[in-house]
């Protein structure tokens, strides 16, 4: 790569300019030198011979001219390679490159290709990883904000399983970790498609119900209560979980949509367990039913 570093050194931003360089020293070095020596020596190239060599000059530029821009045209994917590449850098993303291809450049670019599909998918995989919660395999507190936007309009339910310390202690740990993977089942068997559920810590699950309104989510968290009351079991015991409901309203952030179900679902712990309370908004403050 000597030739290439030093031609940097004086075109450090064109590799078309370093290409127009070798071509024209290798086509015009030779011409240049039999027209100086017939300038030099007449009895050389005596007469109309100066004339032809003069015509021939004419032609080299102009086959030389030609000939770089078919070579510009031929480097064309290069550029591409390069585009391609800065883009993924830039955004994460790039189109794909021109393939079927069989000689260097087309490797180069099938294997840019591939390159770019498999950071893409490690990057997508180690995404899923850092949102999803391992036991369970629903989101955990990080995916859950990624997908519910501040602003969002709909309902957020905290669901919390009741008497899970409990359960721990009477049966084990690994009884434990099956009825936390068993209640995300229920709960995502239960829930529509667009619906966003997350293991939000321990025995601590979120759902967020984009567009529902106040008696929808009312109904919504209700059918969860049941399903998890029918279903679930540590062991041969029942279990079941208590819900807290708020529903998003203009200028609420997100933090604090989550702390009002909060308080419903401490007011459903407070209240007797397995059961559904709304934090609504009462004259003076907050207040669940």
């Amino acid at each position: 790569m000597w030739l290439y570093s030093a031609m940097s050194g004086v075109f450090p931003r064109s590799f078309m300019a370093k290409v127009f360089i070798v071509v024209s020293v290798g086509a015009l070095v030779p011409l240049l030198a039999l027209l100086g020596w017939a300038i030099v020596g007449r009895d050389v190239f005596p007469g109309e011979r100066i004339e032809v060599l003069g015509i021939a000059l004419a032609a080299t530029v102009l086959g030389i001219t030609t000939t770089l821009l078919a070579l510009h045209e031929v480097l064309k994917p290069i550029y591409r390679l390069d585009e391609t590449i800065r883009a993924f850098e830039a955004a994460g993303t790039a189109p794909p490159l021109p393939f079927g291809f069989e000689d260097q450049v087309g490797r180069l670019m099938a294997s840019t290709n591939r390159l770019i599909l498999s950071v893409d998918d490690r990057i997508d995989a180690e995404r899923r990883a850092a949102e999803t919660d391992s036991l369970t395999g629903l989101l955990n507190r990080r995916g859950f904000e990624a997908r519910v936007n501040e602003g969002a309009v709909g309902a957020m339910l905290m669901l919390d399983i009741d008497g899970f310390k409990a359960v721990n202690d009477q049966y084990g740990h690994a009884v434990g970790d099956t009825v936390l993977r068993d209640a995300a089942v229920i709960l995502a068997s239960t829930l529509r498609r667009r619906d966003v559920l997350a293991r939000l810590g321990g025995e601590e699950f979120g759902v967020f119900l984009p567009g529902l309104t106040i008696g929808d989510a009312r109904e919504a968290a209700e059918r969860l209560r049941s399903a998890v009351a029918g279903q679930l079991r540590a062991e041969v015991e029942p279990v079941t979980m208590s819900v807290g409901v708020a529903i998003a309203r203009p200028g609420l952030s997100r933090e604090a949509l989550i702390a009002e179900a909060n308080r419903g679902l401490c007011a459903a712990k407070q209240g007797g367990r397995n059961r559904v309370c709304m934090a609504v908004v009462a004259q003076g403050g907050m207040a669940t039913a």
